[in-house]
């Protein structure tokens, strides 16, 4: 008698609210959605493509700077700036600032650096910065905001 065939398990678990929004900005709360950060990690390459798609041009969610970009280009968070200073990343989610004009000159610094090694590592597709111009940002160097 002939057996039944397998079906292939779906490798793409369905994400909970909360895991996708861990994916896309970070454990917000503090209490991480995943059992782990090879789970966390799992989910990001399984759900990477879809969740690029949902985001504005020139910009990437949390994930893909944790797992995909250079160190320096990583958030840090205050607990993990305790655990082990790393002059190299950012610090600026978690801190509430004294001085909301010096916060918002760092924030904006890690953007631009950010946008700027996507235009240098050629992971701005055409119709990215083609959308971006079209906002007023050129691709490659940093954004211009008004006071």
């Amino acid at each position: 008698m002939p057996r039944p065939r397998r079906q292939p398990k779906d490798r793409r678990a369905v994400l909970t609210f909360q895991q996708r929004m861990e994916l896309l900005i970070g454990a917000w709360n503090r209490e991480p959605h995943f059992a782990s950060d090879r789970e966390r990690r799992a989910a990001w390459k399984a759900h990477r493509e879809d969740l690029l798609s949902r985001d504005a041009p020139g910009m990437r969610p949390w994930a893909f700077w944790q797992y995909e970009a250079p160190v320096e280009l990583r958030y840090q968070t205050l607990e993990q700036a305790e655990r082990e200073p790393d002059p190299r990343r950012m610090l600026i989610d978690d801190v509430i600032p004294d001085d909301w004009t010096q916060w918002h000159a760092l924030r904006q610094a890690r953007d631009d650096a950010r946008l700027r090694w996507l235009f240098e590592t050629k992971q701005l597709g055409e119709d990215e910065q083609e959308a971006m111009l079209a906002m007023g940002d050129k691709p490659g160097t940093p954004h211009r905001h008004e006071a």
